[in-house]
């Protein structure tokens, strides 16, 4: 599979009354029920152009998570 044909998975979730909107390439179904994996999160792939205060929020938050 080349880089093109690699799914990337949006990712939706609320928490303490915000939204948040991310990007993953892998999500699976963890060990514990009920919860899922997010690993290999993406920023920056929306635009290169223009920053987002949000996604650098996030960016900033997620620094160094390999897996959530």
């Amino acid at each position: 599979m080349t880089k093109r044909d690699a799914p990337i998975y949006k990712v939706i979730f609320l928490n303490q009354g915000q939204v948040f909107e991310m990007y993953a390439k892998q999500i699976y179904q963890s060990d514990l029920w009920g919860f899922l994996e997010v690993e290999e999160f993406v920023f920056g792939e929306r635009t290169t152009v223009v920053v987002d205060p949000s996604e650098e929020k996030l960016k900033a938050q997620f620094e160094g998570v390999v897996r959530s």
